[in-house]
């Protein structure tokens, strides 16, 4: 990966990191759809300790490497789920998903 291109990746996590952490109180549930290997979820995690965070992910090797990180860094906020993302029917407050090719989407509670 390019010096720019990290670096565009890494101004994408933290504004989005931003946005949600704005938005989100206290006992809220955040879930980041489609987390891979958990760029977005642990970081909100970690950013967000008095909220419940939840990575849904199809594939068991990204949610694999997802877990071994949280557990490393002492995590207890968050949750796993393998699964598509049509099949999660969980409630939760704020949704994220980060495509990866520079667009983010944030799912709100109505």
């Amino acid at each position: 990966m390019s010096d720019l291109r990290a670096l565009r990746k890494r101004q994408q996590l933290n504004n989005l990191v931003a946005m949600v952490t704005e938005l989100t109180r206290p006992g809220l549930t955040v879930v980041d759809f489609c987390s891979g290997g958990g760029h977005v979820g642990i970081v909100l995690a970690h950013s967000l300790p008095h909220s419940q965070v939840i990575l849904i992910e199809n594939k068991e090797e990204s949610l694999f490497r997802a877990q071994t990180r949280s557990s490393d860094l002492g995590l207890t906020n968050i949750r796993f789920i393998q699964a598509n993302l049509d099949y999660f029917t969980g409630p939760f407050h704020i949704g994220v998903r980060s495509t990866g090719i520079d667009q983010d989407f944030l799912f709100l509670e109505r």
